[in-house]
């Protein structure tokens, strides 16, 4: 490869700056290079290229694991839950199916928690229990009137 340095004076060209300062300006050096790129590809070139398009297709391999096992994963999550939640209802509905229940008079004063903490259910929470009176009355709101009946377990 053949590389020539050129250096320039221009001498009848001036450039103005300032307050009409005059000065000869030097031409910027510049370097001419003979050969340029080559658009054929050598064997270290391709061998490279391959090489980066082998690794984007490994990253690109990983990713899509790496999905499939965020999925994966999610999926067991969700049915863990699910099967987790459907056991708890149906240990809550069999601890309720076998409580007998009476009714009751809200008096003044009376809470949904005082009333679950005054009957309760044998290995279940007040929350439980709070939650259970709410469901059978057809309560929409923890907001009791005075005089309402509302359905309890026995004690």
């Amino acid at each position: 490869m053949k590389t020539q340095q050129y250096h320039t004076t221009i001498p009848n060209n001036y450039l103005t700056t300032g307050n009409l300062a005059l000065a000869p300006v030097e031409a910027p050096v510049f370097t001419v290079i003979e050969g340029g790129y080559s658009h054929k590809a050598t064997p270290d070139r391709k061998a490279a290229r391959e090489q980066r398009r082998a690794r984007a297709a490994e990253e690109a391999r990983m990713r899509v694991y790496s999905l499939v096992a965020t999925l994966v994963f999610m999926c067991i999550l969700v049915t863990s839950s699910m099967l987790r939640n459907a056991y708890d209802t149906a240990a809550r509905n069999k601890a309720y199916a076998e409580v007998t229940t009476m009714s009751i008079t809200v008096g003044p004063g009376d809470s949904l928690w005082e009333i679950a903490e005054h009957h309760p259910v044998e290995g279940r929470s007040v929350r439980d229990v709070t939650s259970w009176i709410s469901e059978i009355n057809g309560l929409s709101t923890a907001t009791l009137m005075v005089g309402q009946e509302l359905l309890v377990p026995a004690v």
